[in-house]
């Protein structure tokens, strides 16, 4: 055989392979790009219409509207119950400071009066700001209370007349009559069954768990329409500083 024969017979398949290669080449792209064009059909199939998304939308939107007044007041509750058992731990705590540096309680009175403005203030100074953390104190605008302004925000109004001593903790820092921010304790109250300490406020209660809820004495029932609502504090200790479901919130 020839050289120029075998020349040309390499060629000749150089040819063939050059053109089968671009056929494979085009049959895979051609394979890949119908692949891509079906994917992208089945996903446009798949795939959610305006409406439906509108739809879906307004549905979260309503099942938020039902559910999230719930879920924030639970906070609120849970938020509150904490402040109030923090400030019973706290003012409680001062009070046995205040026990190592004077003595017992009892002799902390020297008498049963009704106080001045400048006798709280006096009083407090000596047995229980010290122990405390505040910004200031004034007083009240309504009667010889001193109201403490505490650095967590709240308000501490203390008073002390014949029947002892009258603290209400208000979680806002203002004064706000009501079962969610007004939380009433008694220091040294005649009828305190023997506490050296702070205790939720019980005086004239008869001892009835459901008096705490419907006592007309003064008003001081835990209520809707108390308006002094001095039993409210010693309702949530006795639920172990939770809000009971009947509590009015």
């Amino acid at each position: 055989m020839s050289e120029n024969f075998k020349d040309e017979s390499c060629k000749s398949k150089s040819k063939l392979g050059v053109k089968i290669e671009s056929t494979f080449k085009f049959e895979n792209s051609l394979s890949l790009f119908n692949k891509f064009f079906f994917l992208t059909k089945k996903y446009k199939y798949v795939a959610f219409t305006l409406a439906e998304i509108l739809i879906t939308i307004g549905i979260i939107g309503i099942v938020a509207a039902i559910t999230l007044p719930a879920v924030i007041t639970n906070y609120q509750k849970q938020s509150t119950a904490t402040k109030v058992k923090k400030f019973y731990n706290v003012i409680n705590n001062a009070i046995n400071m205040s026990i190592v540096n004077h003595g017992d309680v009892n002799t902390w009175y020297p008498e049963r009066k009704n106080n001045t403005y400048d006798d709280n203030v006096d009083f407090l100074k000596e047995y229980i700001l010290p122990y405390i953390k505040y910004d200031r104190f004034e007083k009240s605008s309504t009667s010889n209370a001193a109201l403490i302004y505490l650095t967590n925000g709240g308000l501490i109004l203390y008073n002390t007349d014949n029947n002892g001593t009258d603290i209400k903790y208000y979680i806002n820092g203002k004064i706000e009559i009501n079962p969610r921010n007004q939380f009433s304790f008694g220091f040294n109250k005649k009828d305190t069954t023997n506490s050296i300490f702070v205790e939720p406020y019980t005086f004239l209660w008869d001892g009835n768990y459901e008096t705490l809820k419907t006592s007309n004495q003064l008003s001081f029932g835990c209520r809707k329409e108390c308006t002094n609502c001095n039993y409210c504090t010693k309702l949530l200790q006795l639920n172990d500083w939770k809000f009971p479901d009947d509590y009015p919130w």
